[in-house]
């Protein structure tokens, strides 16, 4: 799945709520706040829809119109101070799963890769990149 399928099948739903995007510097800002690199994929993400709500998936992100709830800088900064078991820098969380869980993109690593923090039983390494991932993600919301 590339970049361009997420996007096609994000453009095309009726339900969908997301920002306006977000510039290079607006990302590169928050790359330095949260010192990591993003993966390409997520910038794209990030340039072209900046945050987004979609049903029940709600994906964090960037951008002066991003509900307080999504602000990923903001998240990762307090889910780095403030949990009982600090997550490892090089993890940037994008998705709750509802039970206090993050999806995360695995920044150490240019591929992109998603991951699972649980906070219970810790690292969980997916074979996602972050398209592919997200598209799961909503076929299974389509259910």
């Amino acid at each position: 799945m590339t970049y361009e399928d997420l996007r096609a099948r994000l453009l095309d739903a009726q339900d969908m709520a997301c920002g306006g995007g977000v510039d290079d510097t607006q990302i590169a800002m928050a790359e330095e706040a949260l010192q990591v690199t993003l993966p390409r994929d997520f910038r794209r993400f990030l340039r072209e829809f900046g945050w987004l709500e979609m049903g029940p998936t709600e994906i964090f992100g960037l951008g002066s119109d991003v509900p307080q709830h999504l602000n990923l800088v903001t998240l990762v900064l307090a889910e780095r101070r403030d949990s009982r078991v600090p997550m490892p820098r090089d993890l940037v969380p994008v998705m709750n799963d509802g039970g206090g869980n993050l999806y995360c993109l695995d920044c150490s690593e240019s591929s992109g890769r998603m991951a699972l923090w649980d906070h219970t039983t810790g690292l969980e390494l997916l074979d996602e990149a972050f398209p592919d991932w997200l598209v799961e993600e909503l076929d299974q919301d389509d259910e």
